[in-house]
């Protein structure tokens, strides 16, 4: 679909109190004219259905004052209630423009009276982290820059991620143009509407147009500003290649011919069925005849010369197809040779096997490289991790790698911390430019635990993949603690248990403050943690016996500690480990007697058997409970006037039980 569409307003707003969809409501709806907001953010619809709930909550949580930034949705014609929706949530967002489509310029039109120093273009499909726009507006601010290119946690607009966002940027280097596609990007207002100088501009030859316009671009690399893969994810394959052709147009040189190439391996690689074969073979024909392929990212070598000979031989895209040695077909394995921790930082040592497969080595294979990356499942926030990476074996169609790196969880996430939650590591083949990254999880291997600047850290099994839990909430944290590892002192102040705590690495200061359980006996306590090592403080108290620990300190999770606390009768106490109960003996089954043999004479001397009395039989004068009386109160019993004599009754059952 093109870039550009129409209609008119609708009034909505983002802020901060709740609705009844759950969503923040502006305070001041009613408060006036708005100020001039900072940035306008545009987001062309069609039948997002259910998505825009999560598109709007991703736009009311920015951290960015909602009077800085306003929301423009275009209606592109949506038939499933979208419209409804939006004017639903016209009654809360002042803040919020609703376009309807009229004509094929609405975008265009939403962008030319847009009132912000800048403008960010979205998909309905992304999602934008919280300090995203704030995080764009600094880093324009602080470099004076024109457009500021974010990277997302999905996979490009075309299929591809640019492998490097250069910084500080170069308008020259090859893959600029591949870089100015990336999912989002912060734009001046002025510069965007004069790269849109048609009502049919296709995004991309919007952006590249910027390439050649603007004076000052950058990029923020360090971290994701969202998911998504930005505009465009909705066009076909004749849009596409419409617009890679204008596109193209606005380029020269390798950047052009790079460009084609990244079009062309993606096109392969996911439009299979739908690429139309005359288009895209007449596309990289006009601008990649007789290029030259070392000027080309390895991975889309064989994709544009397989289509360069498809197009000489007029033999379409099946052709080109079975030409096409596929990078699908690399095959990646990891080791952890050795996992610890050390000042503080995890170090990992990883073996890396990386192999052809059968589809033959494909053109650049030499030249990729392994690369450690942490993600987080929740967010999809991928970051890459320093590493040294040294090659072990190399020859035709399989490399052997060593990988070792040391992560600082406290700068881990692109120089800043990694959030509390789940993250998973992975490594990834770099160094092709590919469409399509190939990865492979590392396996888990026992490790310890850490508290890190306050924060516990602890590794565990995700499924057979290493993970760091942050915030320990789901995992313990406590390792595994022996008897010889408790102290108890006795003060005037009481007994006072110190349970070091051997498998926790620390680095820092701090106390968490928490319980530690006998049993489901609750005791306040602290876990310290310094240069001493990581270890349990607690004042013990109970009676005497048994009773196993336990303790939560948050936000980690309440975890067994293995130990008992036994309590002696004079008041002493000592710590054992758990003692495993001893599964209880089966009985034998007792010998079944052989049945007599029918008409068998009995036995001479044999000895009858043996019978019960019954006891006599209960009549209101001698009731049940007579039976079961001694015989020295029967006499008294009968003494007892009968008025009395139910009293007793109940007085005796209590004596007998």
């Amino acid at each position: 679909m093109p870039y550009i569409r129409a209609a008119s307003w609708v009034r909505i707003d983002v802020g901060r109190h709740r609705d009844h969809h759950g969503l923040p409501r502006a305070s001041n709806r009613h408060g006036g004219s708005m100020p001039k907001p900072t940035v306008t953010v545009v987001v062309p619809v069609l039948n997002v259905g259910t998505q825009l709930r999560a598109l709007v909550r991703s736009l009311d949580t920015q951290d960015l004052p909602y009077e800085q930034y306003r929301v423009i949705f275009v209606d592109l014609g949506s038939t499933d209630g979208t419209a409804e929706r939006l004017a639903d949530l016209s009654t809360h967002r002042p803040n919020v423009a609703v376009r309807t489509a009229a004509d094929s310029a609405a975008v265009r039109t939403a962008v030319d009276e847009a009132d912000a120093d800048f403008v960010v273009i979205l998909d309905a499909k992304d999602r934008l982290q919280p300090w995203a726009l704030s995080a764009l507006l600094q880093r324009a601010d602080e470099g004076g820059l024109e457009v500021v290119l974010g990277r997302t946690a999905g996979l490009g607009p075309v299929g591809f991620v640019p492998e490097t966002l250069a910084q500080p940027w170069r308008a020259d280097d090859p893959d600029a143009a591949i870089a100015m596609l990336a999912p989002v990007a912060l734009i001046r207002t002025d510069l965007l509407r004069e790269s849109m100088n048609s009502a049919d501009t296709g995004w991309r030859t919007a952006r590249l147009k910027l390439l050649a316009a603007a004076q000052a671009i950058g990029t923020l690399v360090d971290r994701p500003v969202g998911q998504g893969a930005g505009a465009g994810t909705d066009e076909t394959a004749e849009e596409v290649w419409r617009d890679a052709d204008a596109a193209a147009q606005e380029l020269d040189g390798n950047q052009r011919v790079r460009f084609v190439a990244a079009h062309a391996a993606a096109a392969i690689r996911r439009d299979r069925d739908t690429t139309p074969a005359q288009s895209i073979t007449e596309v990289v024909r006009r601008h990649a005849k007789g290029a030259d392929m070392s000027a080309v990212a390895p991975a889309h070598r064989g994709a544009l010369s397989a289509l360069l000979d498809a197009a000489d031989a007029d033999s379409g895209l099946a052709a080109a197809l079975a030409a096409h040695r596929d990078w699908a077909q690399i095959k990646i394995n990891s080791t952890v040779m050795s996992s610890s921790w050390r000042d503080g930082n995890l170090t990992l040592r990883l073996r890396v096997e990386v192999s052809a497969g059968a589809a033959g080595t494909p053109d650049g294979f030499a030249d990729l490289v392994p690369v450690l990356v942490v993600r987080n499942p929740a967010t999809a926030a991928p970051y890459e991790l320093p590493a040294e990476v040294s090659v072990r074996d190399g020859s035709g169609e399989a490399r052997t790698f060593e990988l070792a790196t040391e992560i600082d969880v406290a700068t881990a996430a692109g120089g800043s911390p990694l959030s509390r939650g789940v993250w998973r590591f992975w490594v990834r083949l770099a160094g092709g430019g590919s469409d399509a990254p190939t990865t492979a999880a590392v396996p888990y291997v026992p490790t310890g635990g850490a508290i890190i600047d306050g924060v516990p850290v602890t590794p565990f099994d995700d499924e057979k993949q290493f993970a760091l839990d942050v915030g320990a909430a789901k995992h313990g944290i406590f390792g595994t603690a022996r008897p010889s590892d408790a102290n108890i002192d006795e003060s005037a102040a009481g007994s006072l248990l110190t349970l070091r705590l051997p498998d926790v690495a620390v680095r820092g200061e701090a106390t968490l403050r928490g319980t530690l359980y006998q049993d489901k006996f609750a005791l306040p306590a602290t876990l310290q943690a310094d240069d001493r090592g990581a270890r349990i403080e607690c004042y013990l108290s109970g009676l005497a016996g048994v009773s196993k620990l336990s303790g939560r300190f948050p936000p980690a999770k309440h975890q067994q500690l293995g130990l008992q606390l036994r309590i002696g009768g004079a008041g002493d106490f000592s710590v054992e480990t758990v003692s495993e109960p001893k599964p209880a003996a089966k009985k034998a089954a007792p010998a079944r007697k052989a049945a007599p043999a029918k008409n068998a004479a009995p036995a001479k001397n044999a000895t009858p058997p043996r019978t019960t009395a019954k006891p006599y039989p209960a009549t209101e004068n001698s009731p049940k409970l007579a039976q079961r009386v001694l015989p020295v109160f029967k006499p008294a019993g009968r003494l007892l006037p009968t008025s009395l004599r139910k009293r007793a009754r109940r007085t005796y059952r209590k004596l007998i039980k």
